[in-house]
């Protein structure tokens, strides 16, 4: 009884080891680095910071996110992912919300202003639904660069936006 205690101790042991600092296995395929990165301050560097903090989309929806340059004006467009409870995807809204901004400070992308725009299906009064854009926020290079994002909270990333459009029935 006491090897097989101390054998489960060691396997909890090694699993807490081989979290990283987000609590994600660092030995997980999605986690793994390419084999170069892209350049940091590039369309691509985005792209790739963007993809790899969102995941994969739960609606199977292709792709999760677009980003369009216009100089130095950028719109990142996201599917944002269902979940369980209305209030759930908003929290999961916020969420990624939040972590395209972050994708974005450490792409090391040149910008002045961003809008980030997200979608979900919503059904009309006759029942039929539809992708639909549910917000729409603008940041400027100046508030994104304020953010500490050691310590930010992703229910505050609507707050500190200089515009924002929200559904109606957001």
């Amino acid at each position: 009884m006491k090897l097989s205690a101390s054998l489960l101790l060691a396997a909890i042991l090694v699993a807490v080891a081989c979290e990283g600092p987000d609590n994600r296995s660092t030995s997980s395929a999605s986690s793994a680095l390419p084999a170069s990165l892209p350049s940091t301050g590039t369309l691509n560097r985005l792209s790739y910071e963007v993809d790899t903090i969102l995941g994969s989309s739960n609606r199977n929806m292709k792709p999760r996110f677009r980003i369009t340059p216009n100089g130095k004006t950028l719109t990142i467009q996201v599917a944002f992912n269902d979940n369980l409870t209305e209030h759930l995807i908003r929290v999961g809204m916020t969420m990624d919300l939040s972590n395209i901004l972050k994708a974005l400070h450490q792409s090391g992308y040149e910008y002045s202003k961003v809008t980030l725009s997200g979608s979900f299906p919503m059904a009309d009064k006759f029942g039929n639904s539809s992708e639909t854009e549910v917000v729409r926020a603008s940041y400027s290079h100046t508030i994104v660069e304020k953010i500490n994002w050691d310590g930010f909270q992703h229910d505050n990333v609507l707050d500190i936006a200089d515009e924002v459009h929200l559904n109606r029935v957001l």
